[in-house]
């Protein structure tokens, strides 16, 4: 066979799979510029495809991405986190269309509605997505939860909460504990002053106090 003829046919067959997988879509990172009602979102790529003749195609804004969070139980057990504009995301593209999928109870494969695959429109993204700059630091030993100024660390044997107030609301509440210990300047109960400062008339009886004087 002609070399010449070889390179050409190489160099067309190249060219043809080229665009074919510039279709091909599988992951990306994100930035969000919309916050819609249905739990979807507007995202913008963050990538570029770099062409032969080396210029660079930008992605347009893909809208009505869905957001996916952490779930379990069919939805009985998650954990959310507060989104807004400019945050980054991950896109994943699902490799067969998702349309009866998305309209079912996730329990058994549907069918495809079209022949495309790892196409845009079957994308949903997750906010597990930082730059370099902005990376989340690891804790290589406990579970860290954290939003702004309230920090949960869970230890091994040990459950750490920082926050500037603390609040729980519950129908009843028990505790079982070994001991139990508060440091604080002032401690109320009802609004009544039960802390060191407090007035009591039934006095005190081996160091127990007698009921609080309202």
């Amino acid at each position: 066979m002609n070399s010449n003829a070889e390179k050409g046919w190489r160099s067309t067959l190249d060219s043809w799979f080229d665009s074919k997988i510039l279709n091909v879509h599988t992951s990306f990172p994100a930035v969000i510029e919309a916050i819609n009602d249905n739990n979807t979102v507007d995202v913008l790529p963050l990538v570029k495809t770099k062409l032969s003749d080396g210029s660079q195609k930008l992605y347009t804004t893909i809208p009505d991405v869905r957001l996916q969070i952490y779930s379990a139980n069919k939805g009985d057990t998650f954990i959310t986190v507060p989104i807004s504009i400019g945050d980054n995301v991950w896109v994943f593209v699902s490799e067969r269309d998702v349309v009866n999928v998305m309209d079912s109870d996730g329990q058994s494969a549907k069918d495809s509605t079209t022949l495309t695959t790892h196409d845009l429109s079957d994308c949903f993204c997750v906010p597990c997505f930082s730059v370099d700059d902005n990376a989340i630091p690891i804790d290589p030993d406990n579970i860290v939860i954290s939003n702004r100024t309230t920090k949960i660390t869970i230890k091994e044997s040990e459950v750490v909460i920082e926050t500037n107030n603390y609040k729980v609301v519950a129908d009843s509440a028990e505790f079982e504990v070994d001991s139990f210990n508060v440091t604080s300047s002032s401690f109320t109960h009802n609004g009544t002053d039960v802390g060191a400062t407090h007035i009591h008339s039934g006095g005190t009886i081996d160091g127990l106090t007698g009921v609080p004087e309202v």
